[in-house]
């Protein structure tokens, strides 16, 4: 199953050298309605990842909170994404 997968991924820490592995299962978490796992793996792809990834996280992760209603959060994530994205 694709979740054991890269469930391995992630405990073996390879997050700074796969970035979208952990992305896309974050993806694969929101869809299994497992938001506050997904949210914690964009957050790290935030902290450890390059602009690129980071534009990209930020932008799942303000999907993530405006599904919830957290337009606050949601708003964040976005103009982070468009920051790491001039930068």
């Amino acid at each position: 199953m694709a979740i054991e997968y890269y469930q391995k991924a992630v405990d073996e820490d390879i997050n700074k050298d796969h970035p979208d592995m952990i992305i896309e299962y974050a993806n694969i978490l929101v869809e299994l309605q497992r938001q506050t796992q997904s949210e914690d793996l964009y957050k790290s792809v935030i902290k450890d990842s390059s602009k690129e990834w980071r534009f990209v996280s930020c932008n799942k992760l303000g999907n993530l909170y405006y599904q919830q209603k957290k337009y606050r959060d949601a708003e964040s994530c976005y103009l982070q994404a468009i920051t790491s994205k001039n930068i």
